[in-house]
């Protein structure tokens, strides 16, 4: 599996830009919905959980919106990713181009959407007076590591969906109960130590942790825990490109 050479960056690069376009191609709104979707979903459980619920955590609304930015990359990437190779069959039999290069540009494409989102939550940054400090560029250290791991999940579950298309809907129902394991509307401080130490092992909540450390809470972390992180994103990526070189024999003849 060659990934770095001149005409799969070319190819990448075309369709990141591709995807990005046709998902807002005909809509009013256009890339607004990039991230309108981000802020419907912040002010519903930011009253819910603010006023109904009665959480107390500082700064709520930041905390609030880097999960759901975050964990809407997420789950955006990996589900495109899910349908990248069966949308693009036609491109697959006509050309030669490895499969890899559509799940990839799925991930890059969920990207730019969150870089504009971040956007967003640096505006609100300011807003709620909440001052950014240079070291908040490391920030695009965590976003990488993010990155990894979602593009890792995405390779696994589009080398299965080849094989056993119902990968689909388990896919959607685990993203529904994963949304709700994640440390997006509570602090993972609330669980009990003997179920944190196990629940930490969740790269993606990691990454929501020190995002939120770094520029809510002014906060870094140990380097232990930046490596742990880095090496769970790592292997997740690692195992996926093997995963699905093992999976992508005759990939096309299966979509």
């Amino acid at each position: 599996m060659e990934i770095i050479n001149k005409k799969n960056i070319e190819l990448l690069f075309e369709f990141t830009l591709n995807d990005f376009k046709l998902k807002y191609r005909n809509t009013f709104f256009g890339y607004v919905w990039s991230i309108f979707n981000s802020l419907l979903m912040l002010i519903t459980l930011y009253v819910v959980f603010t006023y109904v619920m009665k959480l107390s955590i500082p700064h709520y609304q930041l905390f609030l919106l880097i999960g759901i930015i975050t964990w809407n990359y997420f789950s955006e990437a990996t589900s495109n990713s899910l349908n990248s190779l069966s949308v693009n069959s036609n491109i697959l039999k006509k050309h030669k181009i490895e499969p890899y290069v559509f799940i990839i540009s799925s991930c890059l494409s969920s990207l730019i959407s969150l870089f504009l989102s971040f956007f967003i939550f640096f505006l609100m940054l300011l807003v709620f007076n909440v001052k950014v400090e240079i070291i908040g560029i490391m920030g695009l250290l965590y976003i990488i590591f993010l990155f990894f791991m979602t593009l890792g999940i995405s390779l696994v579950i589009a080398g299965i969906y080849s094989y056993f298309k119902d990968i689909r809907h388990l896919w959607s129902f685990s993203l529904l109960i994963g949304f709700w394991l994640s440390p997006i509307i509570y602090s993972e401080m609330v669980l009990p130590d003997y179920i944190r130490k196990f629940y930490m092992l969740n790269p993606l909540a990691r990454v929501i942790s020190h995002l939120r450390n770094l520029y809510i809470y002014d906060y870094i972390g140990g380097f232990d825990q930046i490596f742990i992180t880095f090496l769970l994103c790592v292997s997740i990526l690692f195992f996926g490109l093997w995963l699905f070189n093992k999976l992508s024999k005759n990939i096309v003849e299966r979509i």
